[in-house]
């Protein structure tokens, strides 16, 4: 499929008539605003579904309207849902040939620190016992998948976003080490910490009252070991 068949497909499974889409379009807005430099007709619409492509600013804000991956809305690939694509594109990236080659230069000592936190952080997601029972994850497994997922995912942003105080990037696209930090820079590299601690808490309380829930629920006459999960 390509791209005019797809979105002749999608504007008509929203019911839409090229009128009606272009200014549904028109009215929908990103929060960066890509995509906000044109502004589209019937014809343009018109255009796209006989072959016109637009540009990637505006492929962006329509797999948006769309909800779906830009992937999808070139016809590229048959998965719409951009967790599921990301999901599949990880897990064929993740094999071990791939995770061996950067490993190479480590030390013997850090090789094995990786491979314990590497099988721990599965272990962490609570995937082992399902996948050793050849069975599917049941509701409690995925709601605590999911808290995990949350917590690390608030220190991986803290991290992502300490960064911008301690790199400055050149108009060559240079990393350069910022040798100064300014008064303001502290300031905001405290607020950022600060936030991340107010989301780590609030999950952290999600977490327990998770626990906290499981445990009244518990029988032990239905379980084989003392697990919550």
């Amino acid at each position: 499929m390509d791209f005019k068949t797809r979105l002749k497909e999608l504007r008509e499974s929203k019911g839409l008539t090229q009128k009606q889409f272009a200014n549904d379009f028109n009215n929908y807005h990103l929060e960066s605003k890509v995509g906000d430099n044109i502004t589209v007709s019937t014809q343009t619409v018109s255009y796209w579904e006989n072959g016109r492509e637009p540009n990637f600013g505006t492929l962006i804000k329509l797999a948006s309207f769309f909800d779906v991956t830009i992937d999808y809305l070139l016809g590229k690939s048959n998965i719409s849902d951009e967790d599921e694509y990301n999901y599949i594109s990880t897990i064929k990236e993740f094999n071990k040939e791939k995770i061996d080659s950067i490993l190479l230069d480590l030390s013997v000592d850090d090789k094995k620190k990786f491979f314990k936190n590497f099988s721990q952080y599965f272990y962490n997601l609570a995937l082992t016992d399902a996948i050793l029972e050849n069975r599917t994850l049941n509701k409690n497994e995925l709601e605590y998948i999911n808290l995990i997922t949350e917590i690390t995912t608030i220190l991986k942003e803290l991290d992502d976003n300490c960064i911008d105080f301690f790199v400055l990037i050149d108009r060559y696209s240079n990393i350069l080490k910022k040798q100064n930090l300014t008064f303001e820079d502290i300031n905001t590299f405290n607020t950022v910490y600060d936030d991340a601690l107010l989301k780590l808490n609030s999950k952290f309380i999600e977490l327990k009252n998770f626990h906290l829930s499981k445990a009244a629920e518990w029988n032990p006459s239905n379980y084989d070991d003392d697990k919550f999960l």
